[in-house]
């Protein structure tokens, strides 16, 4: 016979005000007794673990403490098998044991869907609805991430909307690439709008960051392997743009504020950038730079271009550019 899962209750009601109810010594000694208490069948032990947290502390104070546990190393283990037996539990709480194990179908995903959505904001259910994926609990998490659209579609949500709701427009560098809630995102856009999934993906971070900003995240974000991918495409979506609106050399120059780093311009990231639009407009962007740098006063006399080059040529990320310049220097006499 499992051990009872109820002489957590008064631990529950003493560690729980101050958050550290899955650090504590005693709670980790009661799971491990429940967890023996079910012998092979460790699904179960969660789920009587869970259930027994839930009616002690509540649904949505045990949610929250599941999310603040993700933030602390020692009890990451602890909070992916209790999100999991949350899943579980919600609907079974309702049912008897037969029905609960053939628990399936549009209906019970819709249930657990408006449980979890009670007591998650969209940005943390989408982090575990991703985490559950990699787990357990995949076909599950799939689910109801189709709910989850489903639900913002007949909303009416707009990718705007759901960007703002998973907030994805406060992160610095490419964080907002790396979040797991970022590429539920773009799922959701590109079932919105298949056609004009680029465009959106482009259009509405541009909302939270300026050209230049969202720019120096893509460069970024290329140099990771999990992010590289995407970042790719958003480039292209921005390359899109700037030649749908016309952007001329000096317009997309100034828009990724290239005129304010005249100091390191060649080591600036973001040239690339403007020397990958001028390709697709035709241009020559080693001879426009050439005369940018020419204009600028601090390479006013050849001198001080020569240093410029000479500067870049020492440097492995730029010595292929400082060669170009050079041979555009000697093409044009």
């Amino acid at each position: 016979m499992p051990a009872k899962s109820t002489s957590a209750v008064s631990l529950a009601e003493t560690r729980q005000r101050k958050g550290q109810l899955f650090e504590n010594p005693q709670f980790q000694k009661w799971t491990s007794a429940v967890t023996k208490g079910y012998k092979t069948n460790s699904e179960a032990a969660e789920m009587a673990i869970a259930s027994t947290l839930a009616m002690q502390l509540g649904e949505d104070v045990l949610a929250k403490m599941v999310m603040e546990a993700k933030l602390v190393a020692s009890t990451k283990g602890v909070d992916v098998k209790l999100e999991e037996a949350q899943l579980h539990y919600w609907p079974a709480k309702q049912q008897t044991a037969e029905q609960t194990t053939r628990l399936a179908g549009k209906q019970a995903n819709e249930q657990v869907y408006k449980i979890l959505r009670a007591s998650y904001a969209d940005d943390e259910l989408a982090v575990i609805l991703l985490g559950a994926k990699k787990h357990l609990m995949g076909d599950v998490a799939q689910r109801l991430e189709k709910v989850q659209q489903k639900v913002w579609t007949g909303e009416k949500k707009t990718a705007e909307a759901v960007f703002a709701s998973l907030k994805l427009g406060g992160y610095q560098g490419d964080g907002v690439f790396k979040s797991p809630a970022f590429s539920y995102w773009v799922d959701y856009v590109t079932k919105l709008s298949p056609e004009k999934a680029d465009e959106l993906m482009l259009s509405t971070p541009k909302t939270s960051y300026k050209d230049d900003v969202l720019a120096k995240k893509v460069v970024t974000a290329k140099e990771g392997s999990s992010t590289k991918p995407i970042a790719g495409q958003l480039e292209n979506a921005q390359m899109k743009d700037w030649l749908r609106n016309k952007r001329s050399v000096d317009d997309v120059f100034k828009l990724l504020r290239l005129d304010d780093e005249v100091d390191n311009l060649l080591q600036s990231p973001l040239l690339s950038n403007w020397v990958i639009y001028l390709g697709k407009l035709d241009e020559n962007p080693y001879t426009i730079l050439l005369g940018k740098l020419k204009t600028f006063k601090l390479t006013a006399t050849d001198d001080k271009l020569v240093d410029m080059l000479t500067k870049a040529n020492q440097d492995v990320s730029t010595s292929v550019l400082a060669d170009k310049l050079e041979t555009a220097q000697l093409d044009n006499g």
